[in-house]
C-alpha cells in the first residue's frame, strides 16, 4: 500500500492543486490507520487506504467482504 500510495500522490496532488502526504503507519488492518482518520479534523482533506480496501478496487469483480 506504501508504494502504490507513494506513486499515485503526485497525480493526486496534480489534480487537487495541493500536497498530498503519504504517512505510512505499521498496522495490517487498518486500525491505526483508521483512528488517526477520526482524530483530524473532519475538512474533507484526510483519506485513509488499506489492504483490504485495495483489494476490493483492484480486483475484477470488488465485493465488500461480509463481517459476519
Amino acid at each position: 500500500m506504501d508504494i502504490l500510495a507513494r506513486r499515485i500522490a503526485p497525480s493526486l496532488a496534480a489534480a487537487l492543486g495541493q500536497p498530498v502526504v503519504v504517512e505510512n503507519r505499521g498496522d495490517t488492518s487498518g486500525v491505526i490507520d483508521t483512528a488517526e482518520l477520526l482524530r483530524i479534523a473532519p475538512d474533507g482533506h484526510g483519506f485513509v487506504t488499506s489492504t483490504l480496501v485495495s483489494a476490493a478496487l483492484l480486483s475484477r469483480r470488488p465485493t465488500i467482504p461480509s463481517m459476519t
